[in-house]
């Protein structure tokens, strides 16, 4: 009953580990392409344009999404915090930067109304560059951020579990080195039989259930 619980434990971490992964790799993805989508989109003399995130806080959003990225495999824990980054830049620093936009705009617009009161004296068109639109539009960006965050912490948190779980005792919860899982067949804190696997009595080396002699010493099984 124990190894068959043992079984489930390494089984269930197993899938946690590896679709952790993948979902980190989708929401890192995610968030990097929200950081150079547009943040801020307006019209320059009808010339629709757009600003991407990485002039904004974007470039935050960006450096976590490449974290989460380069300690995918050995660090899943990090990854979740560079999930949490990215989420919390992606749902508050949107409205900030289309703002930031809509000051500079107002500010233009100011600094040319002496000059199209004059051109309005000699009837001529004023200089509208924006429009009658005095505010920017906010883009896809930061949504994408958030989202590829939420992905990304998601996936973290579940691939360190499953990580733990997949090397951890079941009954005593000690979590086992990478360097002794290959040959552990008890818990080293609660004596708990970790598998059903032969095991040499001389160097306590494991053995292939076909192996008459350990491979490790030569002393027969």
């Amino acid at each position: 009953m124990a190894s068959r619980r043992q079984a489930d434990r390494r089984r269930l971490g197993a899938g946690l580990w590896h679709g952790g992964r993948m979902l980190s790799g989708a929401g890192a993805l995610g968030v990097l392409a929200g950081s150079v989508a547009p943040w801020v989109q307006l019209s320059l003399f009808g010339i629709p344009l757009a600003a991407p995130g990485v002039l904004f806080a974007g470039a935050w959003s960006a450096a976590a999404g490449l974290i989460g990225l380069s300690v995918l495999r050995r660090a899943p824990f990090v990854v979740a915090v560079a999930g949490l980054v990215a989420l919390g830049v992606g749902m508050s620093q949107g409205k900030p930067a289309v703002q930031a936009v809509s000051r500079q705009i107002l500010s233009l617009r100011m600094r040319l109304m002496p000059v199209n009161a004059r051109l309005e004296q000699v009837r001529l068109s004023p200089i509208e560059p924006f429009g009658e639109v005095s505010h920017a539009e906010p883009g896809p960006g930061p949504a994408w951020v958030a989202l590829g965050g939420a992905v990304l912490l998601l996936g973290g948190v579940a691939a360190g579990l499953g990580e733990r779980w997949r090397r951890s005792c079941p009954q005593c919860r000690l979590v086992w080195s990478d360097e002794r899982l290959p040959t552990l067949l008890h818990c080293p804190g609660c004596g708990l039989r970790r598998t059903s696997a032969r095991q040499c009595q001389n160097c306590w080396h494991v053995a292939e259930k076909s192996d008459k002699h350990c491979a490790h010493c030569g002393e027969a099984l």
